[in-house]
């Protein structure tokens, strides 16, 4: 609806966001800690993270905080595909990238990590192979759970390097489409590093097993968002139109409300059929 001029503010999530921003703060103190924001498609989850950041981005917050993005593809994910996704972005490794270059990344990553040179040389290979190169052709012949000891005891290693430099904010969206191993390297990752300035943040529709995040250790918190009042949904339309809010018929507006079923997604999408309809104007 933004390309219609039509914007509202975050409506009906102020405990939500509270408790995100609050948990991050004990995140980035030293208490490592996973959040998890449950909800059905269109329930408002990304509109929630998104607004999570911004806030953080503008109250300062997030100086000095490592932030990686990972959102999960519905035709589903490779093994370790999430924890690519973050290396990938760490590393400015492009998908088209030959492979000396892939590598010469990767190096001049692990280095600026201040991981030894022999060290390197180990890892390097390891990480290869979980990014889908030619670096790791060596790996699938390792026993597959030798091989998620060794990538695991990898994950923990770039990460204990990078925690100890300041912050870091991962952030994985739709993990109901994330690939096991994933899943559970996310969670091995925040017991060992309990004591350490993490804070991972997931999104995902009710289906997704919570019980898969959750650790002996570290926090987990789980934020499930209801459907949103009839009175919120009244809010947004005052917040869509402004003052031309009262030319709207009080029949429609309710119409569209009730239609809406407390789905801000659904809402906006209505609208947007009325507009594209020439129902409203």
């Amino acid at each position: 609806l933004e390309a219609e001029g039509l914007v509202s503010p975050l409506v009906g999530r102020d405990d939500e966001l509270a408790q995100m921003l609050a948990t991050f703060d004990r995140g980035r103190r030293g208490h490592a800690q996973i959040v998890s924001l449950i909800g059905d498609a269109g329930a408002g989850k990304s509109r929630l993270l998104a607004e999570f950041l911004a806030r953080l981005e503008a109250t300062g917050q997030l100086a000095g905080v490592t932030v990686r993005q990972a959102a999960c593809s519905s035709m589903g994910e490779q093994p370790y595909g999430v924890i690519a996704r973050f290396f990938r972005e760490g590393y400015g490794v492009a998908p088209d990238d030959p492979l000396a270059v892939a590598r010469e990344k990767i190096t001049s990553g692990l280095r600026a990590l201040g991981v030894a040179e022999d060290e390197v040389a180990g890892v390097a290979p390891i990480l290869g192979y979980v990014l889908g190169l030619e670096a790791g052709d060596k790996l699938p012949e390792v026993e597959p759970e030798t091989a998620k000891r060794q990538i695991f005891l990898l994950l923990r290693l770039v990460f204990e390097r990078r925690l100890g430099q300041g912050p870091v904010l991962l952030v994985v969206e739709d993990l109901q489409w994330a690939d096991a191993a994933s899943v559970e390297g996310l969670r091995i990752m925040a017991d060992w590093l309990i004591d350490r300035p993490l804070v991972i943040v997931c999104t995902g529709r009710p289906r997704f097993d919570i019980r898969a995040l959750a650790t002996g250790r570290a926090t987990l918190t789980t934020l499930r968002l209801s459907d949103l009042t009839e009175s919120d949904g009244a809010s947004i339309l005052v917040a869509f139109f402004g003052a031309s809010a009262a030319q709207l018929p009080a029949r429609l507006r309710e119409v569209i409300v009730k239609r809406a079923g407390g789905n801000p997604f659904y809402l906006e999408e209505i609208v947007r059929d009325l507009i594209a309809a020439g129902v409203l104007a």
